[in-house]
């Protein structure tokens, strides 16, 4: 089952999301940017259309892992 919270993350008040992309040039991007809010159904929103709009606009394609985060373990 897939993380709903994959490539964001909330740093400080608001989320952010970070992901890969490859260039047609044989080389890789590390993109980071704020998504603007501190809503996680807006930061999702946001996200999705972000990594649906990217690669038009850079012309490149994402290398993305959307998969479960392992549980934590208690010590």
């Amino acid at each position: 089952m897939p993380d709903p919270n994959h490539h964001l993350w909330l740093n400080g008040r608001l989320y952010w999301v970070a992901f890969t992309i490859h260039l047609p040039n044989w080389q890789k991007e590390r993109v980071r940017f704020s998504l603007g809010t501190a809503d996680l159904a807006e930061a999702r929103r946001r996200r999705d259309q972000v990594l649906a709009e990217y690669p038009h606009r850079r012309e490149c394609t994402l290398s993305l892992r959307i998969e479960m985060r392992p549980a934590s373990v208690a010590a």
